[in-house]
This record gives C-alpha cells, sequence and structure tokens, in this order.
C-alpha cells in the first residue's frame, strides 16, 4: 500500500487541532460552499505566476491581470479587506480589490532586475524514511512551491511564497519556525538538483515570504513625501498601513535536518490516529471562532446525532489532495 501523502498545510491543521485534522483530511470533510477566500488566493497566485516569468524580464501588468481574472473563472464575492476581527463588516468585491492588489504591487515594488527567475510554480513528492524503520517510508511529502529566485546581487538562491493577509503583523519572529521554510528548502534543493538547475554545491539560503495585504489604496492625496493629507493640506494623524511586506527568513542545514526529523515525527503520531491506536482529541482555543468547522463543532459537542445531520446538509467528502494530483500531471510534478 501506498503511504499517505502529507502537506504543509495539514501538519498546520493537525498541530491546531488533530479532530480538525482528522475531519478535513482524513474523512475529507468540506464545506458545499467555497468560500471567496479560498478562489481569492489562488488567483493572486495566479497573477503573481503570470507577473515572475522565467528569467529577468516580468511577464507585464496585462498579463498578470489576465491571469488572475482567468484564475477567478467567474467566482463572485466580496471579502473581508481589514480589521481581521470576527464581526468586521468592512467588506470589497473581491474582483476589484484582486486587481487593486496586484496593480499596487507593481507600482511598489517595479520590475526588481536584481531577480531572476530560475523556476516557478513545481509541484512535488519526496517519501520521507521511517525513522526506526530501514528501507520503509512513513509518509510522500507534497506541495507546490511558488517560484525559486537567483539574486543577481547577493548570488543567492531562495525560494518565495506569496501570501495574502488582512492584516500584517508587528512581530514576524514566529517565521523562525514556520514549517514552511524549512520544509520546502529541504525538498527544493533536492528536486532542483534531480532537474539539473542546481548544482551539487549550490544551495538554497532560505524563503522570501512576500505578502500583499487585502487592502485597496488609501484615496486621500499625498505630499512630496508620500504622506496621507487632511482636507486642510495638513498632515493626517492617521497614516495608511503598509500593503505589502516581504520577511526574509534564513535556514541553516542544522534547522533543516531539524525539520525533517519533525516531520517524522508528526507523521508516527498520525499514523497512530489513523488505526485508532492514539484517541483523537480538540483543543478549544480562544481563536476557535475562526475555524472553518467551528458550527459542526460546536454541534458535535453538544449532540453528536445533531452535527451529523448538520454535516449532511452542509458539507461533502472529497479527496483533500485532488488538486495536488492534478498539478502532478499537468506541472511535470518531480516524484523522488
Amino acid at each position: 500500500m501506498p503511504v499517505p501523502l502529507l502537506r504543509t498545510s495539514e501538519r498546520k491543521d493537525f498541530k491546531r487541532c488533530p479532530w480538525l485534522w482528522n475531519e478535513t483530511w482524513v474523512k475529507g470533510l468540506v464545506s458545499r460552499r467555497v468560500p471567496t477566500w479560498a478562489w481569492f488566493g489562488t488567483a493572486i497566485h495566479a497573477g503573481l505566476e503570470a507577473w515572475y516569468i522565467p528569467g529577468r524580464k516580468r511577464g507585464g501588468l496585462k498579463a498578470m491581470l489576465k491571469a488572475f481574472e482567468v484564475s477567478m473563472d467567474g467566482n463572485i464575492g466580496k471579502i473581508y479587506i481589514q480589521g481581521g476581527e470576527i464581526d468586521d463588516d468592512e467588506r470589497m468585491d473581491a474582483a476589484e480589490l484582486g486587481r487593486l492588489m496586484l496593480t499596487g504591487y507593481v507600482e511598489h515594488y517595479g520590475k526588481e532586475t536584481e531577480w531572476e527567475v530560475i523556476h516557478s510554480e513545481q509541484p512535488f513528492q519526496i517519501n520521507v524514511p521511517h525513522p526506526n524503520k530501514p528501507g520503509k517510508f512513513i509518509v510522500c511529502y507534497a506541495g507546490t512551491w511558488d517560484v525559486v529566485m537567483w539574486n543577481r546581487v547577493t548570488k543567492e538562491f531562495w525560494l518565495w511564497d506569496h501570501k495574502t493577509r488582512k492584516a500584517f503583523l508587528q512581530n514576524w519572529s514566529y517565521l523562525e519556525l514556520d514549517d514552511q521554510p524549512g520544509s520546502y528548502i529541504w525538498v527544493a534543493e533536492r528536486v532542483l538538483r534531480h532537474k539539473g538547475i542546481l548544482g551539487e554545491k549550490d544551495t538554497v539560503e532560505g524563503i522570501v515570504f512576500n505578502f500583499l495585504r487585502k487592502a485597496p489604496p488609501d484615496a486621500r492625496p499625498t505630499n512630496d513625501a508620500g504622506e496621507a493629507l487632511n482636507r486642510d493640506g495638513t498632515v493626517s494623524k492617521r497614516q495608511p498601513a503598509a500593503r505589502y511586506h516581504r520577511e526574509e527568513v534564513y535556514r541553516s542545514r542544522h534547522e533543516v535536518v531539524s525539520l525533517a526529523h519533525r516531520v517524522q515525527a508528526e507523521a508516527q503520531v498520525m499514523a497512530r490516529m489513523r488505526k485508532g491506536t492514539l484517541p483523537l482529541y480538540k483543543t478549544p482555543a480562544e481563536d476557535c471562532a475562526r475555524c472553518k468547522l467551528f458550527d459542526y463543532c460546536v454541534l458535535d459537542e453538544q449532540d453528536p446525532e445533531a452535527a451529523a445531520e448538520y454535516a449532511n446538509a452542509t458539507m461533502m467528502t472529497r479527496d483533500p489532495y485532488a488538486d495536488h494530483r492534478e498539478d502532478m500531471e499537468a506541472k511535470e510534478g518531480v516524484e523522488l
């Protein structure tokens, strides 16, 4: 039997709440209604993929916006644009917002000729060896990275990961322990050597998190210094928040190895929960109200039979790796 697939987003769900992981990734439960944020993020990624084409030149704003619109595939909806509170009702048409975000991105960063695109949108599957059983594999790590860049000034290879957020943080230090930088670097070097893109001595320095905030540009006039002005021409005390941010996260060889060991450890616990030799449990916390299965979870606590009826009426089962399998076929995925 093939070993189970494992994705970075799946690992995050598992560590946040094993019950959520089991319902979402093992049972495959998902809402019948696709939330706006799901296709919106995918469409933004499609636009950026059309911008960061292989080489030093960028793909052009028209191609970027066209790719965004094609990816939307006729979806319509509104999306929360700032604040991030549960009762925040400030929303905007997602299609209009996406076009403003991508146009502003090009205006903000320009063509960035110091960065050369080496490779983009690479699906992968890598078998992870079992820590205690030589010759056996415990999971198949799967995913797709956004883009690999070569910095012509520093002479370094970097992975880039595009992300959208409602608000930016004051402190990004959590990324130092984030699973994604280590796991993608661990995988990318092996895959790119396999494809002949990296040499044996080449390394990937780290990952650039490329954040785009879900917000339109500030409509107020500005002075020569770029400061927002009041109606009387004075500088406003309330300046607009940044719409774009990048965070570079380095990864040492030891950190990459440590990450691989953590994948093995998590996969062992997952395997035992799948078999029923370890119990599943919930991890209630303040942010539970934001969970995609919150209503279902509350009902499950109060009345499991009512929860089952709710699931039948509002949810369906799907292959949580279907999009990955499609990408492996359509984008020449690498299996190692």
